[in-house]
């Protein structure tokens, strides 16, 4: 709601008050008819008298025309006053028939025209009275206002406005409308030179001031606009668009409970202003009373049950409280009443992302792209759906698009770090990573996620840094310190690992990755039972996480029994089929179970590593050909496989019952493989089962 109807019903008055005081003077002049004239053209006299005043000159047959016409004009603007256009109209036309030359008849039909909506006309009658008189400002003034308000020709409404101005350089709403114009056309500081020059002129009209606040708000200046609007209110305690606008300037300026306030009374000046009831649910949700929030778009649906705006950001608030079939209802809803709102179908998607339906979520992401195919969060959104579903290649071409479209996005350079590490490009991941920092240095993810990647790469000391960093940012940022524990783990600093590990559990006690950190430490220190509470609480709270199956089922199986390990493996195997490892791992753990092998009806990738390792333990190829297939140009890769194949020959060897060489490998394995992989867990577990601790 920029513009109030007001300005233009306002200039319409003060335009007829204008000529109707100029009527009066020349009724003055025939003296014989002053009392009928005088009453007819008073519009300060109740309105059935005007206008049987100026009945009894028109039926008056010793009435000059001139008289006549006269009483014809001011009958029609009263019967303006009474909303009865047609009748104004008439008379208006009579004027005109009786004096064709009346400009003054012409300016005021036009005006009737207009509140029929009949702009053509009302142009044409604006015309011909510029056209009769020149120097007819007020004429000019209501012919801009037509161009402005419902022509949108802003250059004629500018000329118009200016015309009218230099004719009567005192008229405070022709400088008014000016300002509208200017502002509608972006031009900010001609509309506050002008909105100024109005309040100058007119100390008293609050909706100058409140032109004013709007035009400083869209400059950016919420401590000026503010001083309108206060204005405006102070003139007018109920100007409601001024409480409103207040509102939505104290949101911007961070003063939430000032937004409150303003839009707390403009609801009780106007209850059935949906905009205001949304704009109050924003701040609440914004302050994360989602309660609150919902009420008040409960509010704004209540008056317009249509309002697509206010479904979508109820739809938004469900999802904060995790609630989210409300959440895809109300989206629905907004969907199908703006069957183009592109962000009710990106926030549709996110939520079909976060329940793991990908395929929805990358459908309506697809949508929200054919209506804004500008908007980069959508892409960024999307590549994250598609990094989801483990598709990095579709994953970087959106973030490419998005980075493109908006340069300075720094998390869609976060998000394509990610896919880079999980990639294992992790050079091109930490160049995107310090991308992201240098756009946004207060990007608490950005640093945990690059401290990920120096972990990966050994770099542990810089991990450390970067998860300093991040918790420094965010100091309850349970991920960060489930991070560094990590690495703390890594680095063999296990009393620190077991600290940051718990403070994430303290900060998020339903994180089942915090308690698996924690169970992975305590395992590292022989404390299998805490272990296995910790693994425990984490399958509690993510029961299909697979990894957390594969970890209780990896210390199940040196510590308790194949029994219960084949369980957890079998769950794991459940919740990803296609893991070659949890595959390996039932395998391996039937065999010592006394079952027949079933790993050959799996359903795994054999064009790629670890299939030399499945085919080992098919029996289709020896453990020597299965070390030699881990060689790989990348020296990284090669240790990582040579890693995995030193852990797998050595549950092999041991099925075959030699125990030797399976100790032989599993020092190997320790020696050599990477910290942060389960294969050193497996191989400290298998040293220490066979009493052969490290």
């Amino acid at each position: 709601m920029i513009f109030d109807g007001r300005l233009v019903e306002r200039s319409v008055q003060e335009g007829r008050r204008a000529l109707a005081g100029l009527l009066v003077l020349l009724a003055f002049s025939a003296p014989a008819l002053a009392g009928g004239l005088e009453d007819c053209g008073n519009d300060k006299l109740d309105t059935a008298k005007r206008i049987a005043a100026c009945t009894d000159v028109i039926e008056d047959k010793a009435a000059t025309s001139s008289n006549r016409a006269l009483a014809y004009f001011n009958r029609a603007n009263a019967s303006d006053d009474m909303g009865a256009y047609d009748l104004a109209i008439g008379d208006y036309s009579e004027a005109i028939r009786l004096d064709p030359k009346d400009a003054d008849a012409f300016n005021n039909r036009g005006l009737a025209w207009g509140h029929k909506s009949d702009y053509d006309r009302a142009m044409a009658d604006y015309s011909q009275a510029i056209s009769l008189n020149p120097k007819l400002a007020v004429a000019y003034s209501n012919r801009g206002m037509v161009w402005n308000d419902i022509k949108r020709d802003y250059v004629k409404a500018i000329a118009d406005l200016d015309k009218a101005i230099s004719l009567d350089p005192a008229n405070s709403t022709a400088y008014n409308n000016l300002g509208n114009a200017f502002l509608r056309t972006g031009d900010y500081d001609s509309a506050i030179v002008s909105y100024s020059q109005a309040t100058f002129l007119d100390p008293q009209d609050p909706d100058q001031y409140f032109n004013l606040g709007l035009a400083w708000s869209y400059k950016g200046n919420d401590e000026r606009a503010i001083a309108d609007f206060s204005q405006a209110i102070s003139l007018d305690p109920k100007h409601v668009n001024a409480w409103h606008r207040r509102g939505d300037a104290w949101v911007r300026k961070g003063n939430n409970d000032r937004a409150i306030s303003d839009y707390g009374e403009a609801i009780r000046i106007d209850p059935s202003d949906a905009e205001t009831f949304r704009n109050r649910g924003d701040v609440w949700r914004g302050k994360k009373d989602y309660d609150r929030a919902i009420a008040d778009y409960g509010q704004a649906i209540d008056i317009d049950p249509r309002d697509a705006v206010a479904y979508n950001s109820r739809g938004w608030t469900w999802s904060l409280k995790n609630e989210p079939d409300h959440a895809i209802a109300d989206f629905d809803k907004a969907i199908s009443f703006a069957p183009n709102y592109a962000r009710a179908y990106n926030n549709r998607g996110l939520i079909w992302s976060e329940k793991g339906d990908l395929d929805r979520a990358i459908a309506d992401y697809d949508q929200a792209i054919i209506i804004t195919p500008g908007d980069a969060w959508i892409y960024n959104d999307r590549g994250r759906a598609w990094a989801s579903k483990s598709e990095y290649i579709r994953a970087i071409s959106d973030y490419n698009v998005a980075i493109m479209i908006k340069p300075d996005m720094a998390s869609a350079f976060r998000n394509r770090g990610w896919v880079f590490s999980r990639k294992g490009q992790y050079d091109s991941a930490i160049a995107d990573y310090d991308q992201a920092i240098r756009l946004d240095p207060h990007y608490a993810v950005a640093y945990r996620s690059r401290g990920w990647v120096f972990s990966r790469k050994a770099q542990y000391d810089s991990a450390i840094a970067d998860y300093d960093q991040a918790i420094s940012l965010e100091p309850k940022y349970a991920d960060a310190y489930s991070g560094r524990g990590r690495v703390w783990f890594y680095k063999g600093e296990y009393d620190r690992a077991i600290a940051d590990c718990g403070k994430a559990i303290s900060l998020s006690p339903k994180d089942a990755s915090a308690f698996e950190c924690r169970g992975l430490v305590r395992q590292q220190k022989a404390d299998y039972d805490g272990a296995f509470g910790d693994y425990d609480d984490a399958i509690r709270l993510d029961p299909k996480n697979a990894d957390v199956y594969g970890d209780r089922g990896l210390l199940s199986f040196y510590f308790r029994s194949p029994v219960k390990a084949q369980a957890d493996f079998e769950q794991a195997t459940a919740l990803n089929a296609d893991n070659a490892y949890y595959a390996m791992w039932l395998d391996i753990a039937r065999r010592h179970n006394g079952q027949p092998s079933i790993l050959r009806e799996a359903k795994l990738d054999m064009t790629k590593w670890p299939a030399p390792l499945v085919r080992m333990l098919l029996g289709d190829q020896t453990p020597e050909m299965a070390l030699a297939a881990a060689e790989d140009p990348d020296s990284t890769t090669k240790n990582e496989h040579v890693c995995e194949a030193n852990v797998f020959i050595a549950e092999f060897q041991r099925l075959q019952h030699r125990d030797d060489e399976a100790l032989r490998l599993y020092r190997l394995a320790l020696r050599d493989c990477p910290r942060d992989f389960t294969e050193i867990t497996a191989a400290t577990n298998a040293l220490r089962a066979m009493g052969k601790a490290p």
